[in-house]
């Protein structure tokens, strides 16, 4: 066992020799102009960073070391209600809300770039930003995750995104000192172009931890160095039957296999994106999906026994 983990994780490891960033402007530091205050509007936003727009009517906003100590947008700054938190690089980071109500209830943000070249499908990559909770904020939460679309996203709601992220953090996090690491790898299924970031789950389907003293009861995150890269490695696998899921369509079980022994979990989705079921296993795991209505699920299976790793496969699944 301990022979195919070290086999394992030299093949994990050659998944990150990358090449160039696709996201354009990453880290924020390319800007138009530089707020004193929280963003109001979608417009707002778009005048004064460049490449990043929010695709919902949820406002993102923009902190700075740059502005006026006595601006809410200082990051450094105690004016601020949100919290204090310096970039993880350079001058200038972002932030969003990821739960609680604000102009409706399940309120979300969510931050959107378009690539500088499209994914392509069959092709792995992998993805990771840095994130740092607000302290001041009521809630630490799950599901900051990255969706990959192939046109721009631009809805008029103020709640979550009806989509699966093709990366996602499973674990609630609540550190408000260090920029924590959200990461993963995918198989690209078609030319997506655009990247969008936030929480696309509602409060039910968030896990969150509370803090009795705070200024608003939501949960908030700065978060900085966005990158997405071409990964090696993982589409031999891929290519091989690494995960094989029948059968398709499915009507009383789903099996998920493996071509080796080590720990994964699948998550099984509805197409509204809530969780149906989530299973650890090894090897092989049959889902149950009897009593399921009829329709099309999604399944996500990741490279950990608690879902907190990178997402190795994920595709639809149809009950009959």
């Amino acid at each position: 066992m301990k022979k195919h983990l070290l086999i394992w994780m030299i093949v994990l490891n050659s998944l990150f020799v990358t090449g160039q960033n696709l996201v354009p402007n990453g880290s924020f530091e390319n800007y138009i102009t530089l707020p004193c205050s929280w963003i109001n509007s979608q417009s707002d936003f778009s005048s004064a960073m460049q490449n990043w727009v929010m695709p919902t009517l949820g406002t993102s906003d923009i902190y700075s070391t740059l502005v006026a100590s006595s601006c809410f947008a200082n990051c450094n700054s105690t004016i601020s209600s949100f919290g204090n938190q310096l970039p993880r690089t350079g001058s200038v980071t972002a932030g969003f809300c990821t739960y609680g109500q604000g102009a409706t209830n399940d309120y979300r943000e969510y931050l959107e770039v378009m690539l500088t070249t499209p994914l392509i499908s069959g092709q792995a990559y992998y993805g990771e930003f840095y994130v740092s909770r607000a302290e001041v904020l009521q809630f630490s939460t799950n599901n900051i995750g990255m969706y990959f679309s192939d046109s721009l996203i631009n809805s008029p709601i103020y709640g979550p995104l009806n989509l699966v992220p093709q990366i996602n953090g499973n674990a609630v996090i609540s550190d408000t000192i260090e920029w924590v690491k959200i990461s993963g790898t995918f198989i690209a299924t078609s030319a997506a172009q655009y990247l969008i970031i936030g929480n696309f789950y509602n409060d039910l389907s968030t896990s969150v931890s509370s803090i009795t003293n705070f200024n608003y009861p939501n949960g908030y995150y700065y978060i900085d160095d966005v990158s997405v890269t071409l990964a090696t490695g993982i589409n031999n696998i891929n290519d091989n039957n690494f995960i094989s899921v029948y059968p398709n369509p499915a009507t009383t079980h789903l099996t998920i296999q493996t071509n080796n022994n080590l720990p994964y979990s699948v998550i099984l989705y509805d197409i509204a994106s809530r969780k149906i079921m989530e299973k650890e296993f090894v090897n092989t795991v049959t889902l149950n999906t009897e009593t399921l209505s009829k329709g099309i699920y999604i399944y996500e299976v990741s490279d950990s026994p608690d879902g907190s790793g990178g997402v190795v496969k994920t595709g639809k699944v149809v009950k009959e």
